[in-house]
């Protein structure tokens, strides 16, 4: 949320889905890139991330999908040196996208609380070990052996960014919080403007700031 906002805010209107959460699973063990029941892994972690993020969601508007393996989109069909080719680290990193629909009639706030609110939920989970324990678990249920469930114990779950509507680079917002009153397009806009930019921003400078500031 924004660290000031007018007095007067006017009405915001319904958001466009659906929004994409995005993130990363680090394994500290390389051999994560090359599974030979990854599948079972794939379709483990999906429940979990879906089981945490989803909450409150039916499930036709919360779908958790796992994008890549080291660098290489699941769907590809890949040997296993291309995959160890593709990790740059000694960290192996598992690509993951939580999609959120059904949120059109929603206003543009509310759906930056619930965006907020998934991503604490993922942090948490990750910081108070849940979310390792319910993916060994899982995993396990889905037939991976011992020896393959014992290297997910330092697996760590992040989000990367929240995909929402881009604005184009000649919107101009204003940039409450900063010091002084000016208009900013470097794409850093709060979420809320970012998912209603018809409301929040201007296509000129001069525009913005008779707006927001004169």
């Amino acid at each position: 949320s924004p660290s000031s906002t007018p007095s007067k805010s006017p009405s915001l209107s319904p958001s466009k889905g659906p929004v994409e959460i995005e993130g990363e699973i680090h394994y500290d063990d390389i051999a994560m890139c090359n599974l030979d029941d990854s599948a079972e892994l794939i379709a483990a972690t999906e429940a979990v991330l879906e089981g945490i993020a989803c909450d409150g969601f039916s499930n036709e508007n919360c779908q958790a999908e796992m994008t890549s393996v080291c660098g290489v989109p699941v769907q590809e069909e890949v040997s296993m040196d291309r995959k160890l080719q593709s990790s740059s680290s000694n960290w192996a990193v598992h690509g993951y996208e939580i999609t959120l629909n059904g949120l059109n009639s929603v206003d543009a706030q509310s759906v930056a609380d619930i965006l907020e609110a998934v991503e604490q939920d993922i942090e948490s989970a990750n910081e108070d070990g849940t979310f390792v324990q319910q993916l060994i678990a899982a995993a396990g249920a889905a037939g991976m052996s011992n020896d393959m469930t014992s290297m997910l114990l330092g697996a760590v779950v992040l989000v990367t960014n929240e995909s929402t509507p881009s604005l184009p680079a000649s919107r101009w917002y204003p940039a409450w919080g900063h010091t002084g009153d000016y208009c900013l397009n470097d794409g850093n806009e709060p979420l809320y403007m970012r998912l209603n930019p018809g409301q929040w921003t201007e296509p000129l400078l001069s525009s913005c700031c008779k707006r927001y500031y004169d």
